[in-house]
């Protein structure tokens, strides 16, 4: 389930000690094992593929990197955004 972007998270109730503890608990995952955690369809534009979003941020030279915090949240992270899942 999509959470949402660091942005709106952090602005919950709890958001700030969720993401401080997402942060500190990540681990690197590579790219095929983050989509298969995840709904990337959650955050495209609509007519945006995956493709076409990865590919403009490696244009931009900041290109996504993908995580995992705990067992189930998972998180990409481009230009100092992350936007998060979770399963719970």
């Amino acid at each position: 389930m999509f959470k949402g972007t660091c942005g709106r998270v952090r602005r919950t109730d709890d958001g700030e000690q969720f993401w401080e503890c997402m942060m500190k608990d990540k681990v690197v995952i590579n790219e095929l094992e983050f989509l298969s955690h995840v709904t990337i369809e959650d955050v495209l534009s609509i007519d945006e593929s995956w493709e076409n979003m990865r590919n403009v941020a490696d244009r931009e030279g900041d290109s996504f990197k993908f995580f995992r915090s705990g067992s189930d949240c998972y998180f990409m992270q481009q230009a100092g955004f992350e936007w998060i899942w979770t399963n719970c």
